[in-house]
C-alpha cells in the first residue's frame, strides 16, 4: 500500500486506503492545502482566527479593476508567505466577472466573482511547476 499524506478534498470514499480517499503525492497535497488556505476566510477557523486569506473580503472593495486585482494578488501572496512557507507563488492571473447582464459593474461596489489561476512551486520540487484554479465569490 502506498503511503498516505492526508485526506483528499473534497471528501470521498475509497476502499483502497480505508473509508476516506487519501492523497499520496506531494504535489496533490500542496495543491489541496493551498486551495483550503485561500478559500478559508480569516476568522473562520476556530482556535486559529488568523488562519486563512482575505480573498472573500476583497470582493466587497470598491470596484476599481486594477485596485481589486492587486488586492486579490496580495491576498494570495500574504497568506502563502505566512502559512505555507514551502510554497513559492510564481504567478497569479485574475479574471473577474464584474456584472450580470445589463447591470452597471461600478454601481455594485465590487466584483461578483473572480477566478484565480495560480502557478506555484514546492520547495522540495523546484523544477515542477504546479497549477491551481480557484473561484472566489458567486456562491
Amino acid at each position: 500500500m502506498e503511503e498516505s499524506l492526508g485526506l483528499k478534498i473534497p471528501f470521498g470514499r475509497d476502499d483502497k486506503h480505508g473509508y476516506f480517499a487519501q492523497v499520496d503525492s506531494t504535489a496533490t497535497k500542496a495543491k489541496t492545502n493551498l486551495m483550503m488556505l485561500l478559500m478559508t476566510a480569516r476568522g473562520e477557523r476556530p482556535m486559529m482566527p488568523e488562519y486563512g486569506s482575505e480573498l472573500k473580503e476583497v470582493l466587497f472593495e470598491q470596484n476599481v479593476p486594477e485596485h481589486v486585482d492587486s488586492l486579490l494578488e496580495d491576498a494570495v501572496y500574504k497568506a502563502v508567505e505566512r502559512w505555507m512557507p514551502t510554497v513559492t507563488i510564481d504567478e497569479v492571473k485574475i479574471s473577474r466577472n464584474d456584472a450580470e447582464e445589463g447591470v452597471d459593474a461600478y454601481s455594485l461596489g465590487g466584483p461578483l466573482s473572480a477566478t484565480l489561476d495560480i502557478s506555484f512551486r514546492i520547495s522540495n520540487m523546484p523544477n515542477d511547476q504546479q497549477e491551481l484554479t480557484i473561484k472566489v465569490g458567486d456562491y
